[in-house]
Formats: structure tokens, sequence, C-alpha cells
């Protein structure tokens, strides 16, 4: 199985757009899920919308509405900071739209040409993913798999008797590619 070359995704759009100037202390980037840290001490935080729950950031009905509707077009990440009263509150939705690389179509033709069976393992939301399989004709796909997830994946199609050639984007897909018989960052 070979998975599909990354797509592109501008997340200096993000930094970009939260301005320059500040300087972010103790900070703790979790692999798949998000980061955390303090910027003017106040402690801010970026990531999944289910991680940001869990770490105790509680989506407004507005905020979750703006979740589901981003969630149809693009790679959603939900940011934050900490109240007067020190808990961490969500307090705006970020779209990234990502594309797919006008070469990644032809790239996924000509691995099926080489009897290579293509296989999208992503982090994205279903929705996304689907949509991308799509457009690339991948019929199997793993959405919303996080790093130690894809492990798994790749173990699991291991086990198959197949031999798998990762292709990942390096900090988050570390452990995939180190997996995989073949790993391409």
């Amino acid at each position: 199985a070979m998975l599909p070359p990354k797509r592109d995704c501008n997340q200096r759009a993000v930094v970009a757009a939260a301005g320059a100037g500040r300087t972010a202390t103790d900070l703790e980037a979790i692999a798949g899920r998000g980061v955390i840290g303090t910027v003017d001490g106040i402690r801010v935080f970026a990531g999944r919308p289910a991680w940001i729950v869990e770490r105790g950031g509680a989506l407004t009905p507005e905020l979750e509405a703006a979740v589901d509707a981003a969630e149809e077009r693009g790679t959603v990440v939900v940011v934050g900071w900490a109240g007067a009263d020190g808990a961490l509150r969500a307090r705006a939705v970020i779209e990234i739209a990502d594309t797919v690389r006008a070469e990644s179509a032809e790239a996924i033709t000509r691995l099926r040409e080489m009897g290579l069976e293509p296989v999208l393992l992503t982090g994205d939301n279903a929705r996304i993913a689907a949509s991308v399989a799509a457009e690339l004709g991948i019929e199997r796909v793993r959405a919303g798999v996080l790093p130690e997830g894809k492990v798994d994946e790749i173990a699991a199609l291991r086990a198959e008797g197949r031999t798998v050639a990762m292709v990942g984007d390096g900090v988050n897909d570390a452990a995939a590619l180190a997996s995989a018989d073949l790993g391409i960052a």
C-alpha cells in the first residue's frame, strides 16, 4: 500500500494572521492534537476541537456551529486563552482550506499502474478525507487518525502481508514513517 502525497497546508498563514512580535514560553506541542503555551503571561492554545474540549476549553454553541461548518471545507483549528479566572476558553475557529496538489492525481494513477494500492491515512476529518479521496480516485480511506493511530494502521497493513511505504510530513508522521517498510518524509 502507498500513501498519497500530503496536501498543501499553509499553516504559516495562521502564524502570519496572528501577528508578529510576541513570544510563547512554556510551549507544549502534542503531536496531532495541538499546542499550548504562555504569551504575555496568559495561557493560550490552538488545536483540534476535541483536544481543546479535553483541555477544558468548552465550545460555545456558536463555536460548535462554526466548527461544523468549517469541517465541510477544510482543517479546523480552535484557538483560545485563559480568562481572568485562569480557565481556558475557546475563542475562535480557524479554517485552513487545503487544496490537492495538481500532480497528486497523476502520482496516484502512476502508483496504481505499478500495482500499488494507495491508502489515504490522514488526521483530517472524514468529510475532507472523502472529498480528497474521490478527487484522487482512492478507495481505501482512514480519516481522523492521530499519530499513534497511523502506526497501528501501518501494523494492520503489514499484518495483511503487505509491504508499506508511508509518505508523511515529518513531526506528526515521524513514528508512522519509522514503522513503515519505507518512510518518505
